[in-house]
C-alpha cells in the first residue's frame, strides 16, 4: 500500500515539474514576443511586423520574404498555429534572447473539411530579440523557407 501510494506521488512530481517547466518557458517575455512576431509574419499584417520588429529596415526584409513564405502552404487553408520551443538561451545579462522553435500550422487542402487538418506544415525558426526599454525586439529571424 504504502509504495503504490509512493509510486502515484512520484508520478505525480513527475508531471508537475514537466507542467512547471513548459509553463516558465512559454510565458517568458522573449517567447512570447517571438510567438507574437511569427503569428504576425504568418498573417501577413505589416503594421505589426513593424511594431515588434527592432527597426524599420528589418521589418521591410521580413515582408520582402512573405511570398516565399506563403507559398510553403500553397492553397491550403491553416486552420490553427501552435509553437515548439526546442532551445532558448538568455544572454547579454538577460538583454539578448536566442530562440529555436517549430511553428506546426495544422492545414486542410481546398474543399477539405477536418476538426485538427489533414496535414501539417512544420517550419523551423532561429530568432534573436533582444530587449529594449522594458519590451522585447525581434533583430533576426530565420525560417527554412526563405535564405
Amino acid at each position: 500500500m504504502k509504495l503504490t501510494r509512493l509510486l502515484i506521488w512520484v508520478i505525480i512530481a513527475f508531471f508537475a515539474l514537466k507542467l512547471y517547466g513548459y509553463l516558465k518557458i512559454h510565458s517568458s517575455g522573449d517567447v512570447l514576443a517571438y510567438k507574437h512576431f511569427a503569428a504576425v509574419v504568418l498573417e501577413d499584417n505589416a503594421f505589426m511586423i513593424e511594431r515588434v520588429a527592432a527597426d524599420k529596415a528589418f521589418a521591410v526584409q521580413v515582408l520582402e520574404k512573405q511570398a516565399q513564405r506563403m507559398d510553403r502552404f500553397g492553397e491550403n487553408s491553416i486552420l490553427f498555429t501552435y509553437y515548439v520551443i526546442k532551445n532558448q538561451s538568455l544572454t547579454n545579462g538577460g538583454k539578448s534572447s536566442l530562440i529555436s522553435a517549430e511553428q506546426v500550422s495544422r492545414v486542410d487542402p481546398p474543399g477539405a473539411t477536418s476538426f485538427l487538418g489533414e496535414s501539417a506544415i512544420r517550419i523551423r525558426h532561429r530568432v534573436e530579440l533582444v530587449k529594449e526599454e522594458g519590451n522585447w525586439r525581434v533583430v533576426k529571424f530565420n525560417d527554412l523557407t526563405t535564405p
